[in-house]
């Protein structure tokens, strides 16, 4: 698809937890490769990533530049949408694909603003420059130190799981929950054990009294407390493969690791987070790298 050349600066503002935030980010740069995002928020998408295009809020250039951040995302997205004052950046899902959808301004075409658009979609990253979405090597490094300090088992044997509750206990609604059983869990890592015998697990969780408890007294399995931008790290160095929750943020971990290891188990819950209802949410997250398996 072909994407209009003259947008220069993106108007970004934060929207989602890191793993959609990289997915909008990748987005951008297939949507606008040459331009510069100009971030509200984001404090830890601009840590995490090595090199990143983005102008400083407090240092834009220009004066009503400045001026048009103030505003707010509500009325600039009106401002771009129903007053066609500035290019609105939006998403629409067809077919299970997602698709960006350009709204050209009339006055200040080349300043654009992304609005409720999440591109959960691999068409957004699959032929990105990697060096567009590497992690800052500080924080590879930092990660490998903590993965010395706490395990002896080499990398290549080495597997995350990602459990994700708290906000999932309740969404996408109450009676149809993301979360997942820890059944499909403990199943898929005796999966893996079964494969490698050397398998360690490293669990990477917002909740950690119920990994501790469940996961905590087994031997092969560390359960890892470090920051969010640190963990995204760890479990890119896990490259034998990862146990994902239907999260996007494991998506991305899983994403980093088969840039080493292009056949890493991954695994992950059939139909995402629609898996008690059978069907895909969001509608457009399905991946062909993944190994799907049934929630029962």
């Amino acid at each position: 698809m072909e994407y209009p050349r003259d947008i220069k600066v993106i108007i970004f503002f934060e929207k989602g937890r890191l793993g959609n935030q990289i997915f909008q980010y990748a987005a951008i740069k297939k949507i606008a490769p040459r331009a510069v995002s100009l971030f509200i928020g984001l404090e830890n998408l601009k840590i995490m990533l090595e090199k990143i295009d983005i102008v400083e809020e407090s240092k834009a250039w220009n004066i009503p530049l400045r001026i048009l951040t103030r505003l707010g995302r509500s009325r600039l997205a009106r401002m771009a949408g129903k007053g066609k004052f500035l290019t609105l950046i939006s998403e629409r899902h067809q077919d299970k694909q997602s698709i960006a959808i350009i709204e050209k301004g009339r006055f200040f075409p080349s300043i654009a603003v992304l609005h409720e658009a999440y591109f959960q979609d691999e068409a957004f990253s699959s032929d990105i420059n990697r060096d567009t979405l590497a992690i800052r090597k500080t924080a590879l490094i930092a990660s490998s130190k903590w993965l010395r300090d706490n395990t002896k088992v080499l990398n290549k044997h080495l597997y995350f799981v990602h459990i994700r509750r708290g906000d999932y206990i309740r969404w996408p609604s109450e009676h149809e929950p993301a979360v997942l059983p820890l059944s499909w869990y403990v199943s898929q890592m005796n999966k893996v054990r079964e494969y490698d015998c050397n398998a360690h697990f490293i669990v990477f969780t917002d909740d950690y009294p119920y990994a501790d408890e469940m996961l905590g007294d087994q031997a092969d399995v560390l359960i890892s407390r470090q920051s969010e931008i640190l963990d995204l790290a760890t479990m890119s160095l896990c490259t034998g493969g990862g146990i994902l929750s239907a999260s996007s943020f494991a998506w991305w971990a899983a994403y980093y690791i088969r840039v080493s290891n292009p056949n890493a188990i991954l695994l992950a819950p059939l139909h995402w987070a629609g898996w008690r209802k059978a069907e895909w949410y969001p509608p457009c997250i399905k991946t062909s790298w993944l190994n799907y398996i049934q929630v029962v």
